[in-house]
C-alpha cells in the first residue's frame, strides 16, 4: 500500500479506479493499493444471504425511484425526520429494505431492546455491554464476557449467573465453553 502525501488530486479520495487500483483514506491519509483478487473467495451461507438481501434492496430502492407514490412517501419521510435529510431517497429505501429483511438486527432495534432491559432489570454497566454483545452478534460466553469487560473469570461468572437468576439469560451448556442465550420473549423481540 502506497501513501500519497502530496497528491492534491487524489488526497481524501476513496474507491476503485477500474479494476487496478483502490484508494483508501485511513486516519486522514490517502493510500493506493492493488485491487483485491476475489476470484478464489468462498463465501459462507451468512455472507451469501447478506449479498442476496443487498441485491434485493438495490432492486427495491430502484423501484422506489421509479414509483411516484413511493417516491413521495419517502420524500415526506425525509422532510419529517431531520436526521434523514442528508441521505438520498435511494439510500433511505435501501436502508429500509435491509432493516426489514436482514437477519442482522438494526441499531434502532438493539437500542430499543437494551433500553427496555435497563428499565425492567437491575443491570450493571458490564451486564449492559454483555447484552449488547449478545444482541448484536448472537453469541455470549464467559470468555467473551471477560474480554469485552476486562474482568476476571470469577467476576464474569458471577455477573452471568446474576443475569440467569434475573431471568434474562439461559445457559445452553454446562462447564467450560458454556454459551448463553436470551430467554424466550427477549429472543422473540429480537427476531421481530
Amino acid at each position: 500500500m502506497a501513501h500519497l502525501p502530496k497528491n492534491h488530486l487524489l488526497n481524501g479520495s476513496q474507491g476503485a479506479i477500474g479494476k487496478d487500483v483502490v484508494l483508501k483514506t485511513i486516519g486522514g491519509k490517502t493510500f493506493a493499493c492493488k485491487y483485491p483478487d476475489m476470484s478464489r473467495v468462498q463465501f459462507n451461507e451468512n455472507q451469501k444471504k447478506c449479498q442476496s438481501v443487498f441485491g434485493q434492496a438495490v432492486k427495491y430502492a430502484q423501484a422506489v425511484l421509479m414509483d411516484a407514490d413511493k417516491l413521495r412517501e419517502y420524500q415526506q419521510k425525509q422532510r419529517d425526520r431531520k436526521e434523514l435529510r442528508p441521505k438520498s431517497i435511494y439510500h433511505l429505501a435501501l436502508q429500509d429494505f435491509i432493516d426489514k429483511n436482514s437477519s442482522k438486527k438494526s441499531k434502532r432495534k438493539t437500542k430499543e431492546l437494551l433500553r427496555r432491559y435497563q428499565q425492567t432489570y437491575n443491570l450493571t454497566e458490564r451486564q449492559y455491554i454483555a447484552l449488547q454483545q449478545l444482541i448484536e452478534t448472537g453469541s455470549l460466553t464467559n470468555s467473551i464476557y471477560q474480554q469485552i469487560n476486562q474482568v476476571s473469570k470469577a467476576t464474569a461468572t458471577r455477573d452471568l449467573q446474576d443475569l440467569v437468576q434475573q431471568g434474562i439469560l439461559t445457559i445452553h451448556s454446562k462447564g467450560a465453553g458454556s454459551t448463553y442465550a436470551l430467554i424466550g420473549s427477549s429472543a422473540a423481540i429480537i427476531g421481530s
